[in-house]
């Protein structure tokens, strides 16, 4: 009796030290038995289906290939198109925040030159150094945060 089984697709050798303890009248059964419990498990990932269920489509519905190409395409553009739609968004967002916060900067410090002219020392200089010193705590942080 011979230790090979399995198919053609997946051969499969029962090692010889499984099989020389074991009674010739008995290897049959063993194995039988040791084929039965044996699984093959494939797993794939990916836009269009496995080659061989692919292939499957195509034998039962010739056009289904192409169909299934096509709505693969579409969809990959889709993502493609929102994922740059979200990116011009960020941007916007990004460059509408550096504006604003140099307008406000600009306008403190202004505000606080035309305080300081008229007499309030103080409370001009606090005017004036609160969004320098905020302007410069943001930038170090973003410092860091674009390191780690």
């Amino acid at each position: 009796m011979s230790s090979e089984c399995g198919s053609d697709e997946y051969p499969l050798t029962i090692p010889p030290e499984l099989i020389e303890h074991i009674p010739e009248e008995n290897r049959a059964d063993f194995i039988r038995e040791y084929v039965l419990h044996i699984e093959h498990i494939e797993q794939y990932s990916g836009p269009i289906p496995h080659p061989r269920t692919f292939a499957s489509y195509v034998e039962i519905m010739p056009e289904s290939g192409d169909r299934i190409l096509k709505m693969t395409e579409q969809q990959q553009k889709q993502r493609m198109k929102s994922e740059e739609d979200w990116l011009g968004i960020y941007r916007f967002r990004i460059q509408f925040g550096m504006w604003f916060g140099f307008i406000l900067a600009l306008t403190l410090i202004i505000c606080g030159t035309l305080i300081i002219l008229s007499g309030h020392d103080v409370a001009g200089f606090a005017v004036v150094t609160t969004p320098a010193i905020t302007i410069a705590g943001v930038f170090i942080y973003n410092r860091r945060r674009r390191k780690d």
